[in-house]
């Protein structure tokens, strides 16, 4: 049977509020869903993330604006 679930990353919530916007840690694309189960972020997680984000050639900071 195949696997219903994708591993992912909360990004930001959509315009509309109703889903929320993920990250997938299979393709690094950008996947909206309304539901969702939330677990603990293990530590695979958290390097897949760094690997994407050196792919994308990422800041080494973060910014935030208004």
């Amino acid at each position: 049977m195949t696997p219903r679930t994708v591993g992912a990353i909360a990004f930001r919530p959509t315009g509309d509020g109703s889903a929320h916007v993920f990250v997938s840690l299979q393709t690094g694309r950008a996947i909206t869903r309304g539901h969702w189960t939330e677990l603990p972020l293990p530590a695979d997680a958290i390097e897949r993330m760094h690997t994407l984000a050196r792919r994308a050639k990422a800041a080494a900071t973060l910014t935030f604006t208004n």
